[in-house]
Order: structure tokens, then C-alpha cells, then sequence
């Protein structure tokens, strides 16, 4: 049987997961959402913003956000091997995003348990203004990367 620390992927196999997900999220994709760090317990996703992301107030649209949060925290959850699928999220949008070239999700894991991985993520604009942060919760499939 193998220990706890066996199980971790190691940096070979962070990237690997990243570069799936970034190749095979399809609809992350094509929302132009970029994963750019993985590491054990932490991710970071980035969306360079183009007309398409905004509404009517020429401000990035809240879905978008949304899709943005919890591409980062489905990847955070994903940094321990397995494949996740999102349980539930909640993000609060504290300041609009208007004028933005770019946003950051930074997910950071709360709790990984046997089943469950609870995620704390925050959206930043370039300047590094909190946006919106929420909380959101990953179940661990069987299948692994």
C-alpha cells in the first residue's frame, strides 16, 4: 500500500494535469481561460478580457466570473491526481470588472478530504483588486488523470 506522500503528484505530473486542462476543457477554452499554476493544494487561472466577456454595462459578465472561479478551483481540487466535478460554489462580486485587460482566480484548498475537496478562490483585476472571492466544493471522482 502506498503512503499519503507516494500518492501526491509530483511537478511532472502537476504540469501534466495542467496542460489537460487546458487543452481538454473545452468550454473553458473557448471562453479564452488559461491555467498557469498548479501546485499541491493551489491553482491560478487567467482570462485576458475581450468584447464577448462583457454585458450590457460593459462590464466583464458575472457568469463569466463565475466560470473563471471555478476553473481555478476545479484545478486546485484536480492537484492531487484525481478528476473532479464541481459540487457547488459560492462567489460573492464585491467591485465590478470594468476596464480590465486581464482578471487572475487565485484557489487555495481549505479541506481535502476522501471524497470532498473544499476550495477558497478570489478573482483579482491587473492592478490586484479583489473582485470577487468565494467558496466552492469539488468531488473527487474515481477517474484520475
Amino acid at each position: 500500500m502506498k503512503t499519503l506522500e507516494e500518492n501526491k503528484p509530483d511537478i511532472n505530473e502537476l504540469r501534466r494535469i495542467l496542460e489537460i486542462r487546458n487543452k481538454e476543457n473545452l468550454f473553458s477554452v473557448q471562453m479564452g481561460i488559461q491555467g498557469t499554476v498548479i501546485e499541491e493544494g493551489y491553482a491560478e487561472t487567467e482570462l485576458v478580457i475581450e468584447p464577448k466577456h462583457l454585458n450590457l454595462n460593459h462590464s466583464v459578465h458575472g457568469g463569466c466570473l463565475y466560470t473563471l472561479a471555478d476553473n481555478a478551483g476545479g484545478a486546485c481540487a484536480s492537484s492531487h491526481g484525481h478528476r473532479v466535478s464541481t459540487l457547488s460554489g459560492d462567489l460573492q462580486f464585491m467591485r465590478p470588472a470594468i476596464n480590465c485587460k486581464k482578471l487572475k482566480a487565485v484557489a487555495k484548498e481549505k479541506k481535502a478530504g476522501k471524497r470532498i475537496v473544499v476550495v477558497d478562490i478570489s478573482i483579482y483585476d491587473e492592478k490586484g483588486t479583489e473582485l470577487a472571492c468565494g467558496l466552492f466544493d469539488y468531488a473527487k471522482m474515481k477517474m484520475k488523470y
